[in-house]
């Protein structure tokens, strides 16, 4: 079957979206174990490499983006403008709201779907779908609780400009809702965001596939810092900013108050200003953006994350991949198949979290088990072999059905 993929970015094996990692490692096995033929179109910054999926993809077709925020906004304002007179953006596409149009990418899509015969498309993120609503071969679309999202973000944020541009953003992502019944299946990596988009687009054919893992990942490969705790996660998220937070200021004094040298590991991309202010405390080491988190996870006795939010955790996942003891709330285990006290640890009360990491640190037998628990249930469950199977599998559903 010939596969086109449609990407928000250009993935690669440095590349930090959740989203990014799915086309990223379902290309190998879509390839390799099933013997499609794939395209993928996206966009993607100079320092992006091709060279990853170059093994696994008969054609690449990438339109360059300016790195600079301020170039990058002149160019779809240009983009749009030129959209309008081309009529590619209008009322009747649905797609006027779309500020990140760009008439280029939209002209390599048809040249691409002229000169080849896709048996089915597949896009990765909701801002990608105009390009292809209205192509009639079977679709599939990736998405999660979008406006959701947004919505809770803007209630939130406390500057006025941030305010408007998440509610611009949330009344943007509500515009692409309306073009999701044009997709055959939609999906999701949680049955929480099936749940939301149902709540309001009951006729939506949702199918839910987790997000993977890469499970080669193996803490005995590095040396651990006892004892030591770990949060991963992208802190430009408005959601990990909060919990790492609510984590230092509700948890962490009386895991320190019990454990006088523990080392705190704040491990993610963007640290605001208030995250920064945390490493005045020695005991907290805030690292920024790392090109490998493995080092870090294995140097942690014990990952802890009081996880808010929707979507699967991928860190989360990536913690558990590597054998480490997670302490999460109930909201990080949404989408994951987990058993608490087995392999995981589960507590919403910040006194009960704190007694909970503490008693891992003190107990290394229990550690060991849960870490090694949790790496059996990555390894049998959640491997992106596994994940991309399932995909296959919507594939074929479709194409089957379209054939009917």
């Amino acid at each position: 079957m010939k596969i086109l993929i449609i990407c928000h970015r250009l993935p690669f094996p440095l590349t930090t979206s959740a989203w990014s990692f799915r086309v990223l490692n379902s290309v190998k096995y879509l390839s390799k174990k099933y013997n499609h033929s794939i395209t993928v179109a996206a966009f993607n910054y100079k320092e992006d490499s091709e060279e990853y999926l170059k093994e696994y993809c008969d054609k690449i077709v990438t339109i360059d983006l300016p790195k600079s925020s301020k170039k990058k906004l002149i160019y779809f304002i240009t983009n749009y403008v030129i959209g309008i007179f081309l009529r590619e953006i209008s009322l009747r596409k649905r797609n006027f709201l779309e500020y990140s149009f760009s008439w280029k990418m939209q002209r390599k899509i048809k040249e691409l779907l002229e000169t080849k015969e896709f048996g089915i498309v597949f896009v990765d993120n909701p801002s990608m779908l105009s390009y292809v609503s209205n192509v009639r071969l079977p679709k599939i679309l990736e998405t999660i609780a979008i406006p959701q999202i947004h919505y809770d973000t803007f209630k939130r944020k406390k500057k006025i400009l941030e305010r408007i541009h998440r509610l611009l953003l949330y009344f943007i992502a509500k515009n692409c809702e309306k073009s999701y019944e044009k997709f055959d299946i939609c999906i999701t990596p949680t049955e929480q965001e099936k749940d939301i988009l149902n709540s309001y687009l009951p006729n939506l054919n949702i199918e839910v596939i987790p997000f993977g893992i890469n499970t080669d990942l193996r803490s005995e490969d590095f040396e651990q810092d006892f004892p030591s705790l770990l949060f991963l996660g992208r802190l430009n998220s408005i959601y990990n900013r909060r919990s790492i937070i609510y984590f230092y200021e509700e948890i962490y004094p009386s895991i320190k108050e019990k454990k006088p040298n523990i080392k705190l590991y704040i491990v993610g991309k963007d640290p605001s200003k208030e995250v920064l202010k945390l490493a005045v405390d020695n005991s907290v080491i805030i690292t920024g953006y790392v090109k490998d988190v493995r080092p870090y996870l294995a140097r942690a006795s014990v990952v802890t994350l009081p996880l808010h939010g929707y979507g699967i955790k991928t860190r989360l996942l990536e913690a558990m991949a590597m054998g480490k003891p997670v302490v999460t709330s109930s909201e990080g285990i949404h989408g994951i198949n987990v058993t608490p006290e087995e392999n995981i640890i589960i507590a919403d009360d910040p006194e009960e979290f704190a007694e909970r990491v503490i008693e891992l640190l003190n107990d290394e037998q229990l550690r060991e088990k849960i870490g090694a628990n949790a790496r059996k249930l990555m390894e049998e469950k959640y491997s992106w072999e596994k994940m991309t199977d399932m995909l296959n599998d919507v594939f074929q559903k479709i194409v089957e059905k379209r054939e009917e």
